[in-house]
């Protein structure tokens, strides 16, 4: 037993009933002290992310089978329970909007204002909204045959690539849809209404709720508002359509330019986390999303507001900045494991490899990250080695 002093306790120095309140303490205070060390000597020897290999692994199956990644037309026919259950990982804590942006002051009449670059839009509102938005969307269109003829695009891909989630200073969610299916879509959506709008036009849709009740304006509550000159609502899911021949997939835009992607590219299409649920990607994301925009080491603030449909000044910063407060993907191929692929499988499917995707976030001086979950998932060649805060280059080595 040790005292304060480090010296030995004896009857001599302290009085009977004094001796074990010291000494539990001085205890209780180097206990602290070697608890402290070794989560320092962990931290600094990596431990963390040796830990969630461990865990990882030893729950994965011997080999990877490509079969429940392949995005079908009726999801009841994929086997969710195949996938990792992405509720049950770590994830980081969410930044939230203090207040629901675009919220009228019942009392001066101002409305909320887009926040600042890099901050948090949604408040958790609607966050879940949007969340909530994509969810129906989603269940509409697998339920009916349907499940194959979209896609999570633009920010929203970009979102499942960089953070297995949605950007988090991003201001809605993105899909494209197949156009030859979208007035099967309109009438299926005609059962949701008036809680639900599916709202229309020759080259663009949205997808929101009913406007927020009066009573509710001040409240975070879970419905759209009206925030622009245009008469859709936001929060909302931005729909945009694509079409493809024998060859290319084309965006079917307002512009008289089209983006175009080899249909090798887009198909087949595969299942990528985002958030808590998987969604439809297109077969190489990567090639998608430089194809849409310029890929290198930094990340924007768009120079748009969804929120009030105007112009904002256009933000850029290296992502490498953004690391220490917001978690970033880094990747891996892995060769190691082995990978399944489904009987009669095309060798254009057979090119998929094994990468492991880990959610991380960089700490101060050097210090190991801080891991909070790692995915295998069949990809691309081109994602597998992707750099993690440069998209338009792949890692050295």
């Amino acid at each position: 037993m040790v005292c304060l002093n480090s010296a030995p306790c004896s009857p001599t120095q302290m009085p009977m009933r004094m001796r074990p309140a010291r000494c539990i303490h001085a205890l209780s205070v180097a206990i602290v002290i070697s608890l402290l060390l070794v989560v320092w000597w962990a931290w600094k020897h990596d431990l963390t992310v040796v830990y969630l290999d461990a865990v990882s692994k030893s729950n994965m199956p011997e080999t990877l089978m490509v079969d429940p990644y392949l995005v079908k037309p009726y999801w009841t026919n994929t086997s969710f329970a195949s996938l990792p259950d992405l509720k049950q990982l770590n994830w980081p804590a969410t930044e939230y909007s203090p207040v629901p942006v675009a919220r009228i002051d019942q009392l001066t009449g101002s409305v909320v204002a887009h926040p600042p670059a890099f901050q948090p839009v949604f408040s958790r509102g609607q966050r879940a909204l949007v969340s909530r938005l994509l969810a129906l969307f989603a269940k509409v269109l697998s339920t009916n045959g349907l499940g194959d003829r979209f896609i999570i695009n633009a920010g929203s891909l970009h979102g499942s690539l960089r953070h297995h989630d949605i950007i988090p200073y991003d201001d809605d969610v993105d899909v494209c849809v197949e156009l030859s299916v979208l007035p099967r879509v309109i009438e299926l959506f005609r059962v949701h209404e008036p809680d639900y709008v599916l709202y229309t036009e020759k080259n663009r849709g949205k997808l929101y709720t009913r406007k927020i009740p009066p009573e509710l304006e001040q409240t975070d509550a879970e419905y759209s508002r009206n925030t622009s000159k245009y008469p859709w609502l936001w929060p909302a899911v931005d729909i945009c359509y694509y079409t493809n021949n024998e060859t290319h997939v084309y965006e079917f835009g307002a512009n008289t330019w089209r983006r175009t992607w080899l249909i090798s590219e887009f198909y087949p299409l595969l299942f990528r986390p985002f958030g808590h649920r998987w969604y439809p990607t297109p077969f190489n994301p990567i090639q998608y999303i430089r194809t849409m925009v310029t890929q290198d080491r930094f990340c924007f603030r768009p120079g748009y507001s969804h929120v009030f449909e105007m112009s904002l000044k256009l933000h850029a910063t290296p992502c490498q900045n953004l690391a220490m407060r917001f978690a970033f993907v880094e990747r891996f191929r892995v060769d190691s494991r082995s990978i399944t692929f489904p009987p009669g499988a095309s060798d254009h499917i057979k090119q998929l490899v094994i990468c492991e995707e880990r959610l991380i976030l960089q700490s101060p001086m050097d210090q190991a990250p801080i891991v909070f979950h790692a995915l295998q998932l069949p990809v691309h060649p081109d994602l597998a080695m992707l750099d993690t805060y440069n998209y338009g280059k792949n890692k050295e080595g």
